[in-house]
């Protein structure tokens, strides 16, 4: 996968002040950085720890739009976002031919998710099913965001601030194991070990249907599972059981089990 840039996890952010390693700083409520890119929504562009970026003091009630200046990016937040007054900083990168971009400060909780527009320029693969996944730095870990392809930008609901990174998924999930189980309290439902390495299982958009008839399907987080569940399901000697499992990229596999 894409390997995050360490660098800006070792900045000290707060609502007023960004600091790096205690040697430089920026006072964020000031208009001493940097230098003027709009005036009417308060940003500034400032070079700091060797990363260009656009910063913009945000309105605790007000809605604020940013856009970078190369009208690649435009993050948009609500009013009532933030619990207070503060300052967001949006830049793009690169990382292993995928492009980045970051909305800091990571650390700062958020109220309410907000939109992000990406316009892929120079990455854009057609045939490629991009989507944008958050990059956890303490647990070294992404995570999918709800992501819509149109053209060639990308449309993207984080509901928390931090890195992102866009590559694409175009693997649908695996089935590693089908059982047919009856529980003790003598009620039949039947599980369905599956596995998607980047996005993971949409369980509301996979079905199972057993011996033609369907039923609701539930997900088993921790176990990984789809489980097919129906009030009236006894099993047959030989059951039909036919799966649809979608990821939250949208890719989808189709098979037929017999147990």
């Amino acid at each position: 996968l894409v390997q995050p840039n360490p660098d800006i996890y070792q900045w000290y952010w707060r609502n007023d002040w960004l600091t790096q390693h205690s040697l430089s700083s920026l006072d964020l409520t000031t208009n001493l950085f940097g230098f003027n890119w709009n005036s009417k929504s308060n940003q500034r562009l400032a070079l700091f720890g060797g990363k260009s970026m656009l910063m913009s003091r945000l309105d605790l009630n007000t809605a604020h739009t940013i856009e970078s200046p190369d009208k690649n990016i435009k993050v948009h937040f609500r009013s009532a976002s933030f619990f207070d007054n503060t300052s967001i900083a949006i830049f793009a990168s690169e990382r292993d031919g995928f492009p980045s971009f970051s909305v800091m400060p990571y650390t700062t909780p958020i109220r309410k998710d907000f939109y992000v527009e990406y316009y892929i320029s120079d990455f854009f693969d057609p045939n490629e099913n991009y989507q944008v996944f958050h990059y956890d730095p303490f647990r070294d870990k992404y995570t999918h965001v709800p992501t819509t392809l149109i053209g060639r930008t990308i449309h993207a609901i984080p509901d928390l601030l931090g890195e992102f990174v866009i590559f694409p998924d175009n693997e649908a999930p695996t089935i590693h194991n089908v059982e047919v189980i009856t529980a003790d309290y003598g009620k039949s439902y039947v599980e369905i070990s599956t596995v998607d390495e980047f996005s993971g299982i949409d369980f509301e958009l996979s079905e199972i249907q057993v011996n033609g008839v369907r039923g609701i399907t539930e997900y088993d987080f921790e176990e990984d599972k789809l489980i097919y569940i129906h009030p009236n399901f006894i099993p047959e000697s030989r059951n039909r059981i036919e799966v649809i499992v979608t990821d939250n990229a949208g890719n989808s596999r189709f098979e037929v089990f017999y147990r």
